[in-house]
């Protein structure tokens, strides 16, 4: 039984098809431009000083109004769509279709509008959009799912979710060394006489240049070959890219890092003695695993 009211949406027509195709990319494109914000932090490698790249920060800000402008009218949708009530306990199928809209409005209310408002919160956080991706993802996986009608396209998505998973580690990666290294400096400050906190950081009035203890105190000029004491597997990061003001640079080495991660399951990380160094590469090899087993089933499930 479809929806009678003109102004409700019927869940299985085309249009909501076509538009749950269009929602999926642009949750997936959210979540690839929350992680950009992770490489506004960057080093001043000359002063010994941290800042933030205020060109990234205003493109990442954009891409993002973008993406949530789609996401306001897909939770519009979601206020005329109808929904299928609950099958009765013994019953078999699905139940009819509800078409009324002070129905349909409360059903939403009660669910996923909450989530909803969260994901589009100014704020780098990937639960909420995949809470609302999981549904759909589960629907492309299938043979005969709603969102695509054949295996190729459900497998290439099996992959971008892959490929997602490597540039959402490497963005980790390069924030947690960030993150590292200003422990580091903080560390070292506090037990240097006269050092000043704020100076760690460009543009205050206390800056200063810091480079020469900060170097000695926490040095990164190790060769890799052993384990690093203090940074582990945050080293190459703050080598390579750390003090780097191109972008892509950043972006496409991060990027590489992870998913050569994933791919190995983390096997080749080297990690210092620090707690949360060692439970983020945990992190990166459970996901390796689980993402790996998900990519291979899927892609068999679809031929």
């Amino acid at each position: 039984m479809k929806p009678t009211s003109a102004r409700v949406l019927d869940p299985r027509g085309s249009f909501l098809q076509t538009w749950n195709k269009v929602f999926v990319i642009s949750c997936l494109v959210s979540v690839s431009v929350d992680s950009l914000f992770l490489y506004a932090p960057a080093i001043d490698g000359d002063i010994g000083c941290l800042y933030l790249d205020d060109k990234l920060e205003k493109i990442a800000c954009l891409l993002r109004s973008l993406t949530d402008a789609l996401y306001l009218l897909r939770m519009a949708f979601q206020f005329s769509t109808a929904f299928a009530a609950p099958t009765p306990p013994g019953a078999f199928g699905r139940g009819v279709l509800v078409d009324d809209l002070l129905a349909i409005a409360k059903h939403y209310l009660s669910t996923y509008f909450l989530v909803d408002v969260l994901a589009i919160l100014p704020l780098p956080q990937y639960v909420p959009r995949l809470v609302r991706i999981i549904p759909l993802y589960l629907e492309i996986t299938r043979s005969a799912g709603t969102v695509v009608d054949t295996a190729w396209p459900g497998a290439a998505f099996n992959l971008l979710v892959y490929i997602l998973a490597s540039h959402v580690l490497g963005a980790l990666w390069y924030i947690l060394a960030i993150q590292r290294e200003d422990t580091c400096w903080r560390e070292a400050c506090n037990s240097q006489e006269g050092c000043d906190l704020a100076s760690l950081y460009c543009g205050s009035t206390a800056s200063g240049n810091n480079s020469t203890f900060l170097q000695d105190a926490c040095p990164t000029d190790g060769d890799g070959a052993d384990v690093d004491p203090i940074f582990g597997i945050y080293l190459p990061a703050l080598q390579n890219v750390s003090q780097s003001s191109g972008f892509f640079q950043k972006l496409f080495y991060c990027f590489w890092w992870g998913l050569q991660n994933l791919c190995s399951y983390g096997q080749n990380l080297k990690t210092s003695t620090y707690i949360w160094e060692n439970l983020f590469a945990v992190f990166v090899s459970m996901s390796g695993l689980v993402l790996f087993a998900l990519l291979i089933g899927n892609v068999q499930v679809q031929f």
